[in-house]
Order: C-alpha cells, then structure tokens, then sequence
C-alpha cells in the first residue's frame, strides 16, 4: 500500500529534526534531509518548498504536540494544580528523552538560528501557535480560579509564566549552573512562589 501524504510528510520532518539537531540549521542541506528520510530530494520539495519552510514544519509540530498534550491531560478529571503539573511532566519527559529538541527551543543554541528571511517567515507561525497554546494552559488556570485553588490572577499571563518556567528549565538543565533538580525547579517556584508565608494582602502589598 502506497506511503499516504502526511505519512511522507511526517517522515520527511523526522528525518529533518535528527538531521538538525545533530548538525544544525546551517550545516544541514535538503540533500540531508532527503537522505535521511530514505527519498528523493524532489520528494522533500513535493512537501516542503525549501529549508527555512522545513524548519517551520518542525516549529509547528513541536507546537502541535504540546497543545494536544496540554488538552488531553485537560480532560482528565484532576484539579488544576495537577493537571499543570502533568502537562510540566509530560513535557519534560518528551524533550529530555529528545534532547534534540532542547536545541530547537534554545534560542541560543545553534539549532535553533536560521537566517533572517527564515525568521521573519517564523515569527507569525511562532505568534499564532504560541496564542494557542497560552489561551489552552489559561483555561486550566481558569478552572483554578472559579474553585478558590488560584489566587484571582490574570490567566494568560500565568500561562505565559508556566511556558518560560518550562524554557527556563531547559536553560538550567543543558547548563551547569548549580540548581538543585533544574527540571522542576522554575515551576516550582512558579506554583508555590519563594515567600515562606502566603497570603492576598501580602500579594497585594507587593504590587
């Protein structure tokens, strides 16, 4: 049975997300990819219509797999504490069992520069899914705040938070930099803050 599209397609940004993340963007070519994938390098331009288009595909998919975790675990019937703490996990587990992806989602790795034509295609791909995946994890926040588990905060930006805890602890787990458990520690800190006593007045007085 012939290979169906998609499949063709998904295999063709497999092959391009090893491909990247062992060399990165710029010492990888087309040619790479193809190989890799096992097709012709025509193959990968019936999908794709160059390489800056590749690696958006890979930005794209990385998007999509995080926002179809975030709703599955969503639906689970868990308080909202839990539930943000199974999308961290889950998380976490996909990227450090792919260090790869670790590259893709450092801005200062090398994986992750492209050039400026690159960039500027990147940038309303990376706003649009970005928008999607914030408006997912504010709807848990939400769920915590109509229970009384949350304190009245703005969800959106509490979900943004959640998204830099989790970049912050990729930063500290690719680097030395002598924190204690750096997979978890941001969002730690995010969830239960580093004032040892907590209370709306005191959240209030420190605005």
């Amino acid at each position: 049975m012939p290979e169906s599209t998609d499949a063709k397609r998904e295999a063709i940004l497999e092959a391009a997300f090893e491909v990247i993340a062992a060399q990165g963007y710029f010492e990888t070519k087309v040619e790479d990819i193809a190989q890799k994938a096992g097709v012709a390098k025509g193959t990968v331009y019936l999908h794709f219509k160059d390489k800056p288009d590749i690696y958006i595909g890979l930005v794209e998919r990385l998007f999509d797999q995080a926002v179809t975790t975030i709703r599955e675990i969503d639906a689970r019937p868990l308080s909202a504490r839990d539930k943000l703490v199974q999308v961290h996990t889950a998380w976490a587990d996909y990227v450090f069992a792919r260090p790869g992806a670790m590259g893709l989602l450092s801005a200062e790795e090398p994986q992750a520069q492209v050039e400026s034509s690159a960039q500027d295609r990147l940038r309303p791909v990376m706003m649009s899914r970005m928008h999607e995946l914030v408006s997912s994890l504010a709807s848990i926040v939400k769920q915590g705040i109509a229970v009384g588990e949350f304190r009245d905060v703005d969800p959106v930006a509490a979900a943004l938070m959640f998204a830099i805890s989790f970049r912050t602890s990729l930063m500290m787990t690719r680097h030395d930099l002598g924190v204690h458990n750096p997979r978890t520690a941001a969002f730690d800190i995010l969830l239960n803050g580093v004032l040892r006593i907590h209370s709306e007045g005191t959240a209030q007085e420190s605005k």
